[in-house]
């Protein structure tokens, strides 16, 4: 996969990569991987998500770290979302039209 996700991120000048859910390994994880722009990434899950993140974690953590921009569609999707990533993630609901607004008691980088 990081093979194909190469040779199709090299076909196209791209200037920015956005990914749904980066920490899943998947097509998302492996742009990220790959990406040599600005990654956005769009975390999703909300929920108790402590299984898959204590066996993940490594990885997660750092995916996690290449991304340029973190957005939730939720506060639930935002913390769930490993909890102890550095940086700044905001919080952008579904099928909203406003800016993106940073979770409280994070810094902007």
């Amino acid at each position: 996969m990081l093979r194909t996700m190469n040779r199709i991120l090299n076909s196209r000048d791209f200037d920015l990569v956005h990914v749904f859910e980066p920490t899943t390994p998947s097509v998302g994880a492996s742009a990220l991987l790959q990406a040599k722009v600005p990654v956005v990434g769009n975390l999703l899950r909300g929920g108790d998500a402590t299984r898959y993140y204590r066996r993940w974690f490594p990885l997660a953590e750092r995916l996690m770290a290449c991304l340029s921009v973190k957005t939730a569609v939720s506060e639930a999707a935002a913390t769930a979302s490993i909890p102890t990533s550095q940086g700044n993630t905001a919080s952008l609901p579904a099928g909203s039209t406003s800016s993106p607004t940073p979770r409280q008691g994070t810094a902007n980088e």
